[in-house]
């Protein structure tokens, strides 16, 4: 039963972002759903604090669900939500099979590299403006390949802190795989967590200073080429933004990236102070900015885009403080879980998987600050696999954790 897990996850986080039918990474989590059912029979064995990210899981989904019923919408509206619950007794199988942190590091690496490759294909050789953009939706996407770079970042200074030297080149070659494909993707919003948890895991490893500099001055020097290479386009993409800047606040062009979101933000912080407590729903979100543009407040362009581009910007005006409070409680809960093994962990495997699972959670919470990567199913999916997948392996070492 290990190897069949270990064997789904590596297909899952291999094919989420590369396979373009958009529905395809529900494959391996709907195989680990019917794999795990037996196993929620053990959440008896758990202690209450053992079991903070389950009961968030819970009361996020069942919010969503009360507002979709106070807001007159059919509960199937809320179908992002469906990766929580497909994935939420993966948590207790993983729990009871022991799987080595090695062989999910492993799997990311794996992922990483297999991205770097095919964004390098997609980029240069089918010379595609934008690397995954025939394949899955390229913010999500970017963000991915972020998160699974990351996670090899943190391998390359665990396997230092080992004296484990050739590994840890392995992990950095396939890290940087990862973070070129989301510079590649263009997607702006996924590159702003890379530089503090950079300097988040120089802290951590702060007693082996010396290699911990050289790992981040090898990294900052490879995104220095990176961005001034013209062919990754990355430049392009940062001058772009400062010009959209510009064009919105001289009033040129208000119908530019940035210049949609400021709008979008606007509309949606405006909505937000009307119906603070339950928000207007997702039908009433339409009407409401039509009634905005009519008064000058966005452009007829804005109008159009069904989300506020800021996770929590976009669930202040659909569902209220009840919702934001619902995706914080879910956020901030997972963390300080993760906080507290980190610290109190038992064993290494422990450790590590914690500390993966602080750097998925501060990622998301940058990628949910410019797009609502939560409510995008390739974003939820992602998160939500990782998210239990890294829970039961720090419930794994003991019963009462």
């Amino acid at each position: 039963m290990r190897k069949t897990t270990l064997f789904l996850l590596l297909f899952f986080y291999i094919t989420v972002a590369t396979v373009a039918q958009r529905n395809f990474f529900y494959i391996a989590p709907s195989i680990l759903f019917l794999l795990a059912l037996p196993y929620l029979k053990t959440i008896k064995n758990y202690s209450r604090a053992s079991l903070i990210v389950p009961a968030a899981i819970l009361i996020y989904v069942f919010t969503e669900w009360i507002l979709c019923v106070i807001h007159g919408e059919r509960i199937a509206q809320t179908k992002e939500n469906i990766p929580l619950l497909l994935t939420f007794p993966l948590i207790f199988m993983v729990a009871k099979q022991w799987l080595s942190f090695t062989f999910v590091a492993r799997i990311f690496a794996a992922a990483s590299a297999v991205l770097g490759v095919i964004a390098v294909y997609d980029r240069y050789f089918l010379n595609l403006p934008r690397a995954l953009i025939e394949r899955q939706p390229i913010i999500p996407a970017g963000g991915v390949a972020m998160t699974l770079g990351i996670f090899c970042l943190f391998c390359v200074f665990a396997a230092i802190d080992q004296n484990k030297l050739k590994t840890a080149a392995l992990y950095l070659m396939a890290g940087l795989g990862g973070i070129l494909c989301s510079i590649l993707t263009g997607s702006r919003g996924t590159w702003l967590c890379l530089p503090p948890i950079l300097l988040w895991l120089v802290w951590q490893y702060r007693h082996s200073v010396r290699s911990g500099v050289w790992i981040l001055t090898g990294v900052v020097i490879a995104l220095a080429v990176l961005i001034l290479l013209p062919e990754s386009g990355m430049m392009v993409r940062i001058m772009e933004g400062y010009t959209n800047l510009q064009q919105y606040f001289s009033g040129e062009n208000r119908d530019t990236s940035l210049g949609l979101r400021l709008q979008f933000w606007q509309s949606a912080w405006d909505g937000f102070l009307q119906k603070p407590l339950l928000g207007w729903g997702e039908e009433n979100y339409y009407a409401l900015k039509h009634a905005q543009y009519v008064q000058d407040m966005i452009s007829e362009q804005a109008v159009t885009f069904t989300h506020a581009h800021n996770q929590f910007l976009d669930y202040a005006v659909k569902q209220g403080l009840l919702g934001v409070a619902a995706l914080l409680l879910l956020l901030l809960s997972s963390w300080r879980f993760f906080y507290r093994i980190a610290h109190t962990a038992k064993t290494q495997n422990q450790r590590n998987a914690a500390q993966c699972g602080q750097i998925l959670l501060f990622c998301t919470l940058t990628f949910c600050l410019s797009d609502v990567f939560l409510s995008l199913q390739l974003g939820m999916v992602f998160f939500a696999v990782t998210l239990t997948l890294l829970t039961g392996m720090c419930l794994q070492e003991s019963k009462n954790v």
